[in-house]
Parts: C-alpha cells; structure tokens; sequence
C-alpha cells in the first residue's frame, strides 16, 4: 500500500463520513438565507454584533498593531474604497478588511463564542462591512451576511474539536470559512459558488497558536484580520466562477480531516439543525479587555472579594483551578507589557482582588508595575484540573488568618444594554456624546439603511488622542 492509500485509511476509520456532503449544504444554506425568515432575536443579535465590532475596532486604532499595519496599507496604496473605523483614512477593500480586522482583534474586547474559542466578529464583520460598503448594499444584505457568517464560523469551529486549539488559532482557520460564507452572501452567489467560496476559505485557513500566550501577539492580531481578507477574496473570485473545492470541509484530504481533532458529537455541530438553531444568539460580548479564558477566573474572584469584603491586606495566597484547555493561553505568571498582561491570569486576579474591579486601565503601566500588585501576583498559583469544565475556574483565596474561600464560576456575556454601556464608553473619549449617540443609532436602525456607504462618514476618525485606547475604554466601566 502507498503512502497516500495508507493516509486514506487512517481516515476511513476516523474521518469526518458523518459530514458527507457538508460543503454544498452549508454554500445551499448561505445562498437561501434571507433576512425576512430570519428571528427577530437573530437579527437583533447580529446588530449587536455590528455594534460591538464598532466599539472594539475604535479601541484599537492607536495600538501598535494597527499603527504599523496602517502604514504599509498606505506604502500599498490603492482606490479609496472603504472606510477604516476610526479613521479618516480610506482603503482598497482587502486593505480596510485587514486593518479593521486588526483594530478590532488588538485590545481585546472583541466578542467571542460560549461553544468554542474564536472570535466571530473578526473575521465576520470586518469582511462584511468592507464589502457591503464597497458594492454600495443596504442593511438587510449586512444584517443577512452577518448571520451566515457567524452560523459557518461557529459551526466549524466547533466541528474541529477542542483540541484543534492545542496548535491552531481557530479566528483564523476557521475564519477565512467564515468570512467567506458572509462575502458570498453579500455578493448574491448561487448555491454552488457559495460551496466553492467556502472551499476557497478553507484552503487559506492558516493562524499558528505559537506566541498568542503574550510572546508573539501581533501574529494573533493578523489571523482574524488576514481571514477576513482571504474570505473577501475566496468570494469575489467564486463570483467569477474561480472556485474552490465542493467537498473542502468533509473530503478525505479536506480541511476537517486536516485539521479537525473533534470527536463525532463536536463535528455533528457543523451541520446539525441549521437554520434552526442559531449559534449567533451564543455570542458573548466581553465585560473585561483580556482573554476570555481568563473571565471566570476574574468572576470568581470579584464574588469572594466582594461578598467576604477581603481586602488584598488579608489575603496570603490565591489559587486558580482551570480547565487544561485554556492554562497555555493564560499562564503567564510576569507579565512585562499590556498585551501579555491580558493574557495572565495571575495578573487579572491581583489587580481584582487589589482594585476590586478589572477596569480597561487595568493594563496600563501603572498598574502593571504597581508593587502592591505584583507582590500579590507572586502569591497567585494556576492549576489545571481535568474535573473543572471548558467554561469554569474555581478560584481559592486563603487568608492570613487561615480561613479558604472560594468560588466556581462560568464565563459571561454582556447582555444587550450591557453592550451598548460598554460600546459608549469606548467611543466618549475621542468624541462628544452626540457623535456617540449618532453612531449607536445608526446600528440600531441599520436594517433600515439603504446603502451602508452612507455610514462610513459616521464611523470614521478622526482617531482622537495618542494616549489612544486605554483611555477611551474606561468610560465603559461608568
């Protein structure tokens, strides 16, 4: 036997046989969703979605990412085609969806998923908002594509397992898919372009988890961002009849086989009662500017300090039980600038525990190097237990007086006037109140906007202050 037909039946007996036909189902499902059938709480959840894909792109237009990317988009140069949030710079397409994508991703609010780890809005919306603006299309085509993408998205996130994350940054593997689902949508492609669009984005799915534990953050800034690019790109040649494979998800040398380590239950996911159940409505918004596999943690923390009023005086040591899943992402016990500070967990918790809050200056500088502080991180321990579920931390606080108290909890999201608190408050520093107010109504009407290029003006700069994002997210806590 070759080496090929020896590869082919390792997969025979472990391969995705219970998604045949999964590519043109999903390119079938993206052509005839239409916004008239869609639940009021889908569409109203994907105007969420827009909204807080506004707030975390203007969070981080001052950051370093998006400040050296912004250059070389303009060394690329190209037609001014669509707006950059925050911005008063205009871009060709792919450029804008690749800078709004790396605005979005680098301040770390951006929306993530309760059944997977990814960040739908990356991709998503920084490649449906480009496109729509650039074909001059109205709301309800925006609204439309927004929840194709995120049902693709999501549902192929969680098709490839958990353990897909152990090597592979799902925002941006299965991002490109995703991405691609929504410009196809946009671009009004039939069933069979829609399939081939999506094969598109699986053959470009790339983001290496390596450095996204604080090491090598600007790569994970890109992945989303550089998916949302290759999803605009999968769909504009599909309309072209340049088309990628029919079977890229489930075929024998496909992208689930590629990259997938789900079990069946994880990959039944990818297909299992679509257009019914709406994964979009699963959609958390962050209520901290740090990874999500750090929240429960901070949750649980903010309960014991608060309930038992424990000032950091009292308390001799924490401890963090987490799920073996999310340890990598947040173990860093030094952080030594903002973007790793967002990634470790025994950070998050001192500043907790020291501030009774983890408000977005939380990562400063000042803070970051506060000594009370960081004599308190050195006291905090971080622990996997395989019995501590994918969503939870428990959180153990000893006292100097020997009492142990502690807490379990899950990740939260944001509920709907939640999101727009914490969108105003990232907007207020670099505008009045009733340019916010503007922008805040615009996304609550969208569905009403005739043509989307009309929003541009609203969303862009100018970017405000160079102190940039820190302080413009505070406002978000008032």
């Amino acid at each position: 036997m070759n080496d090929r037909a020896e590869i082919g039946a390792g997969a025979a007996a472990s391969g995705p046989s219970d998604l045949a036909g999964a590519t043109r189902v999903l390119g079938r499902f993206v052509a005839e969703l239409r916004y008239e059938r869609l639940p009021e709480a889908v569409v109203a959840r994907a105007r969420l979605a827009l909204l807080d894909w506004i707030g975390s792109a203007w969070a981080g237009v001052a950051a370093d990412s998006a400040r050296r990317l912004g250059q070389v988009m303009v060394e690329l140069g190209g037609a001014p085609e669509c707006t950059v949030v925050g911005e008063r710079l205009r871009l060709p397409l792919l450029h804008a969806a690749l800078l709004n994508g790396v605005e979005a991703a680098v301040y770390e609010v951006d929306d993530v998923h309760l059944d997977c780890r990814i960040h739908p809005g990356l991709p998503v919306i920084s490649a449906a908002f480009a496109l729509a603006e650039r074909e001059g299309l109205g709301g309800r085509r925006l609204i439309e594509a927004i929840v194709a993408g995120y049902e693709v998205i999501v549902r192929t996130a969680i098709a490839l397992g958990v353990k897909h994350n152990e090597c592979w940054h799902s925002t941006g593997t299965a991002g490109a898919i995703g991405a691609a689902a929504a410009a196809a949508k946009l671009l009004g492609l039939n069933a069979e372009q829609c399939a081939g669009a999506i094969g598109l984005g699986a053959t470009q799915g790339a983001g290496l988890i390596d450095g996204t534990e604080g090491q090598a953050l600007a790569a994970k800034h890109l992945h989303g961002a550089k998916a949302a690019h290759n999803g605009i790109l999968a769909a504009l040649l599909a309309r072209r009849e340049f088309l990628g494979s029919r079977t890229a998800l489930e075929g024998e040398w496909g992208f689930v086989r590629a990259f997938g380590r789900g079990t069946e239950g994880e990959r039944r996911a990818l297909l299992d009662r679509l257009g019914e159940h709406w994964y979009i409505l699963r959609t958390i918004s962050k209520p901290f500017a740090c990874c999500l596999s750090a929240h429960a943690g901070i949750i649980a923390l903010l309960d014991l300090v608060r309930r038992h009023d424990l000032g950091a005086e009292r308390i001799e040591s924490i401890e963090a039980y987490v799920p073996p899943s999310a340890y990598y992402m947040i173990k860093n016990p030094d952080p030594r600038d903002e973007l790793q500070a967002k990634f470790s967990l025994p950070f998050c918790l001192a500043v907790a525990a020291v501030q009774r809050e983890l408000g977005y200056r939380a990562f400063e500088d000042a803070t970051l190097f506060d000594p009370k502080i960081r004599a308190l991180m050195s006291r905090v321990s971080l622990e996997t237990r395989d019995t501590i579920g994918r969503i939870e931390t428990l959180v153990r606080v000893r006292t100097k007086s020997g009492e142990a108290l502690e807490h379990l909890a899950v990740r939260e999201s944001l509920d709907a006037d939640g999101i727009v608190r914490k969108v105003r408050g990232l907007l207020l520093e670099t505008m009045d109140s009733a340019r916010v107010q503007a922008i805040v109504e615009a996304v609550s009407a969208v569905d009403d906007c005739a043509d989307l290029r009309a929003l541009g003006p609203i969303f862009s700069g100018p970017a405000g202050p160079s102190s940039g994002s820190a302080t413009r997210m505070d406002n978000a806590r008032r």
